[in-house]
């Protein structure tokens, strides 16, 4: 307890908020990375005051880190702190086992004496030593793995601890994100243990140096092995540097973006939208641009020397310093042996790895999936009458999602909708609405029965041009991680960046009003994609750097709302192409208010000339009497249609659905 209250004591008094603490002057310098933008903090201090501080505080971090992590386990890091001094050990025991050996060999060809004792004793020293140095490894190994795997996910629940400690704001700043991680915390226990292990060794090899040489000799061979370790040590620069790195590429943040927009996530809109033309063709001009651009880790880019390699140089040649003393011919035949072991285990293991690789490699040239659309070559539209809309006739069609094979989502639904229709489809959550209307945009295609479109098989159309002939508004629709202007403009991908087209689309799809109010407008992107990579200034909240970082552009959040009248910008922008000849929209307006429901459904019926238009909606008051059909669906079947009236008197499914929410607004 008096350990921890001294550690909070020093933490404390190192805290930057503390005013009490000296605060350096700090010049800030930038550089372009490649797509990172680094600023870099140059403190007035040289290092000495935070070494100190280091120094400081480290013995009671350190204590704390011992404690907890020999609560989780003390046998197992019992065991795991013997195997590290065997470790540290194993190298000079072996060092010194040899060289008796060899000892009692050279006193035997040099003086003739017999030495078979010396020589059996010990040779049957280091039969011994070299069975417990691949048993110890072998079980140390086993312990190595289990005691991390119980830190990692001992520490897992601390940040896990720590993170939900994290109020809602300040979670969504770059600052909150923390610079370790539970794998970051073995790997320093395992660092600083490594530490200390290194340091034994250095010891049990100077001990063994100064023994097996004499006295003077043993003495410059450790000055002289020291040299390179040393030298390095004065060259290095990255110690305890703070900068900040974050990409400041647009070329980048646009090839991350198209990235994100090709997965799996936005498929139906890439399908029914017909975007992959132009996603291919803007991906490969990002990457055309950023082709001789770094886009590695920042670090790896400050680190590499940009002018002739001096440094480098001379450390390779001071690392030659003991060529004297070590290059005989056994240190050679020791080397080379050891070379052969590691060139014979790289066969083994890439041997091992060949045919995963064959497959990964056949895998990537083999990487077309045959699509369940089924898709014809006949031309869509093939006439002149597609002007007036597109129609349907469903025979006994039946479909069944793959993974509910046993249960039909569509059964035997039999249906006719004319050019120009608009139909609207009700029904309880589950009877299939959604499913209808995505057989009818040739998302899907149907288990059993017939689709004609126009009088002609579905599958004989070529499905993309049907796609480009469709437009599907729905709940599903998605926010691309594009700029608002884009998301809104790729409706008609070409026309993108007709700032007055895009603008009207808005206007009509009702997004125009809060895009407006934005900082950035129409540029606006929900979630710029800014890769943030600070180093070192974790809960410097003073620090000039993490205020930079606090300035950075950060994820927007908008309301559903919001989000379904960009979607429905998206599909007026898509009517401006003229091809468009189907309108499906399934509940595009669950999140709108009652008067955005109302005027994206009468902006949408003032458009619907030359279209057939299909409603799902639970929601249809404002449609009914526009409507030419009204279905009715129940458990995968049409159980009603026909129009407004007509449904009424028959007092039925629809009835019932429609004296629901009549009812809500009685006196």
């Amino acid at each position: 307890m008096k350990m921890r209250s001294k550690l909070k004591k020093h933490l404390a008094a190192l805290d930057p908020a503390n005013e009490n603490v000296c605060e350096p002057e700090i010049r800030i310098t930038e550089q372009q990375a490649g797509i990172w933008k680094v600023k870099t903090a140059h403190s007035s201090f040289i290092g000495a005051e935070e070494l100190k501080d280091d120094v400081r505080t480290a013995p009671f971090l350190f204590w704390r880190l011992a404690k907890d992590i020999f609560s989780i386990s003390p046998r197992l890091v019992t065991l795991w702190l013997l195997y590290q001094a065997w470790l540290s050990f194993s190298g000079s025991i072996s060092l010194y086992l040899a060289n008796n050996l060899l000892k009692s060999i050279e006193n035997h060809l040099t003086s003739g004496a017999p030495e078979g004792g010396a020589m059996l004793r010990a040779l049957i020293q280091r039969i011994c030593f070299s069975i417990l140095n691949y048993c110890i490894p072998w079980y140390g190994y086993k312990v190595h793995e289990n005691l991390e795997k119980m830190v990692t996910l001992h520490f897992e629940l601390v940040l896990m601890r720590a993170d939900f400690d994290v109020d809602l704001e300040t979670s969504k700043g770059y600052g909150h994100k923390p610079e370790t991680s539970a794998s970051q915390a073995w790997n320093s226990l395992d660092q600083i243990t490594n530490l200390i292990r290194v340091g034994l060794s250095i010891f049990s090899d100077v001990a063994v140096i100064t023994n097996v040489s004499s006295s003077q000799t043993g003495i410059v061979h450790v000055l002289l092995s020291m040299a390179q370790p040393a030298a390095w040590h004065f060259n290095r620069t990255r110690l305890s540097r703070v900068y900040l790195a974050y990409t400041n590429h647009d070329d980048y943040h646009h090839l991350q973006n198209l990235r994100n927009l090709a997965n799996g996530e936005f498929r139906s809109d890439i399908i029914s939208g017909g975007l992959s033309t132009w996603i291919l063709s803007q991906y490969e001009g990002a990457r055309g641009r950023l082709t001789g651009v770094f886009t590695g880790q920042p670090e790896s880019y400050m680190d590499n020397e940009k002018i002739f390699p001096t440094s480098s140089v001379l450390l390779g040649l001071v690392g030659d310093l003991p060529i004297a003393f070590s290059i005989v011919s056994l240190a050679i035949l020791q080397q080379s042996s050891e070379r052969l072991r590691t060139s014979i285990y790289r066969i083994i293991s890439t041997g091992r790895r060949f045919r995963q690789n064959v497959d990964k490699v056949k895998a990537l040239y083999n990487s077309d999936i045959p699509s369940s659309v089924n898709t014809g070559e006949k031309e869509y539209p093939s006439d002149d009458k597609a002007a007036a809309g597109m129609s349907f006739e469903l025979r006994e069609l039946s479909f069944s999602y793959p993974e509910a094979q046993d249960r039909k989502a569509l059964d035997s639904i039999s249906l006719r909708i004319n050019r120009g229709d608009l139909v609207v489809v009700v029904g309880a959550n589950g009877s299939g609405k959604s499913t209808l209307v995505r057989i009818l945009s040739r998302l899907y295609e149907p288990s059993s029965g017939e689709l004609l479109i126009d009088g002609v098989p579905a599958s004989e159309y070529r499905v993309h041009e049907l796609h480009r002939a469709t437009t599907l508004l729905s709940q599903d629709n998605l926010i691309y991680p594009l700029a608002l202007r884009l998301n809104i403009g790729l409706g008609y991908p070409g026309k993108e960046d007709d700032h007055a087209m895009v603008d009207d689309a808005a206007h009509q799809g009702g997004a125009a009003e809060f895009i407006s109010k934005l900082k950035d407008g129409m540029e606006t992107n929900l979630d710029p994609g800014i890769v943030c990579h600070p180093v070192n200034l974790r809960g410097k909240t003073s620090h000039p750097l993490y205020k930079e970082m606090e300035r950075l552009s950060k994820k927007t959040e908008i309301s559903g709302g919001e989000k379904q009248r960009i979607a429905a910008s998206r599909a007026f922008m898509r009517f401006k192409t003229g091809n468009v000849n189907f309108v499906a929209v399934d509940e595009p307006s669950s999140a709108l208010d009652a008067d955005g429901e109302l005027k994206l459904f009468e902006n949408l019926i003032a458009v619907r000339e030359g279209k057939t238009m299909v409603f799902v909606t639970h929601r249809f008051g404002h449609l009914t009497k526009y409507a030419d059909q009204i279905i009715c669906m129940k458990d995968g079947s049409i159980v009603e249609h026909g129009s407004h009236e007509q449904l009424l008197r028959e007092d039925g499914e629809y009835a019932k659905l429609y004296n629901i929410q009549a009812g809500a607004f009685a006196p």
